[in-house]
């Protein structure tokens, strides 16, 4: 509760939700530290919602008098149980994955069965999916510049 008037303090909102699992319990008498921190399902991890962000972002503003009010906040859409909007499909992707069309598809098979005629040996592995993110990454770029 102190952070939220500290204006020293930076206070994060994060794009993604990762559960985690909890510590297993440890033996009475071995501290109070967990033994190891949580786990996090980084596989489990979602978008949060960008009216959810906005939300919070008004219930912790530094100045008390800004803050949301209740009758404001039951205003939202999400917190009055109402139909979210329908995300969008690029909404829907995590950071590693994009919308592919037919288009790039087949460059991206003439590019791979070009890859694979100019090796001697097989691709390990690792390369292989060093390979793939790098053209994700070289695909997303490519989407995401104006025409």
């Amino acid at each position: 509760m102190k952070a939220i008037p500290d204006s020293e303090y930076e206070i994060e909102f994060p794009e993604f939700a990762t559960p985690c699992l909890p510590s297993p319990k440890q033996q009475q008498g071995s501290g109070s530290r967990p033994a190891t921190p949580p786990k996090k399902l980084d596989h489990l991890k979602r978008r949060v919602r960008k009216d959810v962000i906005a939300t919070i972002k008004t219930c912790l503003r530094r100045n008390a008098k800004q803050r949301a009010s209740i009758p404001e906040l039951m205003e939202q859409d999400w917190l009055a149980m109402k139909d979210p909007e329908p995300p969008t499909a690029k909404d829907l992707l995590s950071e590693t994955e994009t919308i592919i069309t037919p288009y790039y598809m087949a460059q991206l098979l003439q590019y791979g069965m070009g890859l694979g005629k100019a090796q001697d040996t097989d691709l390990s592995p690792e390369a292989l999916m060093k390979e793939a993110e790098r053209l994700v990454a070289e695909l997303k770029s490519i989407q995401n510049t104006p025409p």
